[in-house]
């Protein structure tokens, strides 16, 4: 099993390893392997994860290795709907005002993605366990998050307790899946 770690805490140097090495899994997994520019490839970069480590630092979880490489990372946002985390939500499409609206106790979110080579062996289910807490440390009442409606990743969240949320305006393409946290 892995190590669950925060990315604060941590001296730059290491942190700035961490990085580098969630970087590399976030595109070695991402579903976009090839982009007409420079520019389409760091907007990218900045909408799944850049964003994130910008926005909410405390959120960042990773996976580390028995020789602490990273080979999972989770990307949290605590208050999905927080002026804070507007920069996160105002370049994802489907976060439109009835989304918000319709997701107030689920406020929190993450993508996550495993390094290939140790999917499938509970190292996603540590990191979401690690952000469950986390949230619930912090008072989030919930979670929420997006996947493709036909993706593997549906059942994987189910079988961490995730369950669907019917959106009234949602794209057929998409799914999302809450989690609610009970009040202390």
């Amino acid at each position: 099993m892995a190590d669950i770690i925060p990315l604060t805490g941590k001296d730059t140097v290491e942190q700035a390893r961490l990085i580098r090495e969630a970087t590399k899994i976030f595109f070695e997994t991402a579903n976009i392997k090839v982009f007409e520019s420079q520019s389409a490839e760091d907007a990218f970069y900045q909408r799944w994860f850049g964003n994130y480590l910008k926005t909410d630092p405390a959120s960042f979880l990773l996976a580390v290795d028995e020789n602490g490489a990273a080979i999972g990372y989770l990307a949290g946002c605590l208050d999905s709907f927080s002026e804070a985390a507007r920069i996160i939500i105002s370049d994802i499409s489907f976060y439109t005002p009835a989304f918000c609206s319709a997701l107030r106790d689920h406020p929190s979110h993450f993508h996550i993605n495993v390094k290939p080579g140790y999917q499938g062996k509970g190292v996603g289910r540590q990191l979401i366990s690690g952000f469950i807490q986390l949230c619930r440390d912090q008072g989030s009442r919930g979670i929420h998050v997006v996947t493709g409606a036909k993706s593997r990743a549906v059942d994987f969240y189910r079988t961490c307790a995730f369950t669907p949320f019917t959106l009234p305006d949602a794209t057929p393409d998409l799914a999302v899946l809450v989690y609610a946290i009970p009040a202390p």
